[in-house]
């Protein structure tokens, strides 16, 4: 079921994620090419970076990636299912035994205060540099949902009321309070990123970004009785709700010598976005990333930090990210990466990476704490 669930959310999200954006690129290098990606996967980071080709080799590039996050260290996902399976399988009977009561008592009580994770994204890039003003056409999408089940104390009661009272289990389900809860959204971006390299008096180079982008949030609220919880419902419409507005990001790059410096401003105004609770909204606000990298010959390494913290889609809590990356290039064709990415807040886990990039295909395997794992996979064409 936990494959299930991801395939729904790596769907889901590819058809208009956890923090970041997804590629078989820089995801191993666990999301550090803020100021050292190239001009094709860069930009899906920080839009100047388009504007960071080598006129002499690179020419139109199309590129496509799609990857996943999840952690469910407690089975939650796999509990849930098999408790809905043992009350459809009181459906059958007519008396409750002690042995049925214990179980379901026992299956409700290990739930209690689990939870599970699940991120995906996919997108697509189309770059064409270009000396005047290098465009890409990007579309960005990523999906996070959370699971959490409340369960209710009275439950544990009612069914050994069930018990003593020989009461027909056939109805325990209609009775029961408990619920599974799930929060998070799609967010879609589709947008256009100009970009402008300037040669500076020094010898150094000024790369100037702008992005202006639609951003399509589909909120998600799942909430279920345990009996009745189906992963397969989480894009039902009577749990999501789907809202637009325009947006911007704008990014900087600064490259002396062997040198990369780069901020980037994402998602310039703030937004809120409904869900179907009235009282509840998703805010996606402005956030600052401040890059260093450095690049010599075969050799890439950076450290990208946010500098503000902002709302965790889906989670709860507010996430500020930091991240280290390396890479290297061997023959021309074979890239080796690794990164760490770290947040602050302690709302997302420690997660590690490790890549590997031969010719247009890239692999990124992702590990972490509380038992996260996810991967991620990239192609490209250039002309």
């Amino acid at each position: 079921m936990k494959k299930t669930l991801l395939s729904i959310a790596l769907v889901s999200a590819s058809l208009p994620s956890i923090a970041g954006e997804f590629h078989g690129s820089f995801s191993g290098m666990s999301g550090a090419a803020y100021a050292t990606g190239n001009y094709s996967e860069g930009v899906l980071l920080n839009p100047s970076l388009g504007a960071s080709y080598n006129p002499e080799k690179d020419d139109f590039a199309l590129l496509f990636s799609v990857g996943a996050l999840g952690s469910d260290k407690d089975d939650l996902i796999d509990q849930a299912d098999e408790l809905v399976d043992v009350i459809d399988n009181l459906q059958n009977v007519s008396e409750l035994s002690e042995a049925q009561a214990e179980d379901l008592k026992r299956r409700l009580e290990d739930i209690d205060g689990d939870s599970a994770r699940v991120a995906a994204g996919a997108n697509l890039v189309v770059s064409i540099p270009n000396e005047l003003v290098s465009l890409a056409f990007i579309v960005n999408a990523r999906g996070y949902v959370s699971l959490a089940p409340d369960v209710s104390d009275a439950d544990l009661d009612l069914i050994d009321r069930y018990l003593e009272q020989n009461l027909n289990p056939s109805d325990l389900d209609a009775e029961l309070e408990s619920e599974i809860t799930g929060h998070g959204a799609i967010v879609t971006d589709i947008g256009v990123s100009f970009s402008k390299a300037f040669s500076l008096a020094n010898g150094n180079h000024l790369l100037v970004g702008f992005k202006p982008k639609k951003v399509e949030v589909e909120s998600i609220i799942y909430t279920s009785n345990v009996a009745d919880f189906d992963e397969d419902d989480f894009d039902a419409d009577d749990y999501t709700l789907k809202e637009d507005a325009m947006n911007y990001d704008l990014g900087l790059t600064y490259m002396a010598g062997k040198m990369r410096y780069g901020l980037v401003v994402n998602n310039l105004q703030d937004k809120t976005y409904k869900t179907i609770d009235p009282e509840e909204t998703i805010s996606i606000e402005r956030q600052m990333t401040g890059a260093v990298g450095y690049v010599n010959g075969s050799f890439k390494a950076e450290v990208a930090a946010d500098l503000n913290s902002v709302p965790a889609i889906g989670l709860g809590g507010e996430v500020q990210l930091m991240r280290v990356g390396l890479e290297y290039s061997a023959w021309d064709w074979l890239r080796l990466r690794t990164g760490i990415e770290q947040d602050s807040k302690n709302t997302l886990d420690d997660t590690y990476s490790f890549g590997v990039g031969v010719g247009a295909l890239n692999l990124a395997y992702i590990t972490g704490s509380e038992e996260t794992e996810g991967a991620a996979l990239s192609l490209g064409l250039r002309f």
